[in-house]
């Protein structure tokens, strides 16, 4: 949202260009403007950092640079149908899909067939920019039966590490409670794709 588009009332004329030089963190904003003046500089600054959000499923989804993963299991034939819509969404609310990672499976184990974490590290480190990673699955045939405490360690420290939020979408089977809590400690949250709409 630019300058131009967010208003307080009662600011304006030879006021306006205080604001601008708010929301410059180059620019020191004056003591002199006092509490009042100052509450409304940080509102400024907060609204030119906030990323841009999509609606996805009735779940707010907020990320400047997304990096999605698709589950291509047997079980999500239409994992394209899936995850194209979407995309859609994402680059209409104004949010950068980096890239998309084709993943075997949901399992964040370590060493196992079905894990999405290998690809996973390797996108984050071709993908600087990440702030938020999207996992489109779903949740069926029990591949959490391959998750560890190892695999379980990487993935939080790499979430951790970069601060990304994370969301899953579920096209299936409702999100486990373990994967729901994580993605609840990044910022993130989960979202359920229903057939026909991404969002409201």
């Amino acid at each position: 949202m630019s300058f131009a588009e967010f208003k307080i009332s009662g600011i304006g004329g030879r006021d306006a260009h205080r604001w601008r030089q708010a929301s410059n963190p180059s620019r020191p904003v004056p003591l002199s403007w006092g509490w009042p003046g100052l509450a409304a500089a940080a509102v400024v600054a907060f609204i030119g950092l906030a990323p841009p959000t999509a609606s996805l499923h009735g779940t707010d989804v907020s990320g400047s640079h997304v990096l999605l993963l698709v589950d291509i299991s047997g079980s999500m034939p239409d994992a394209r149908t899936t995850a194209d819509p979407q995309i859609q969404a994402m680059r209409a609310a104004g949010i950068s899909v980096a890239n998309r990672i084709d993943v075997p499976g949901w399992s964040w184990g370590s060493g196992a067939a079905y894990s999405f974490l290998g690809a996973l590290e390797g996108g984050i480190s071709k993908s600087p920019l990440v702030d938020t990673v999207y996992i489109i699955t779903d949740f069926t045939a029990g591949d959490d039966q391959g998750n560890d405490a190892a695999g379980l360690s990487r993935f939080r420290q790499l979430l951790a590490r970069r601060h990304l939020r994370l969301y899953w979408c579920t096209v299936r089977d409702p999100v486990p409670e373990d994967y729901r809590r994580i993605a609840l400690w990044t910022g993130g949250g989960v979202a359920r794709f229903s057939p026909g709409g991404t969002g409201h």
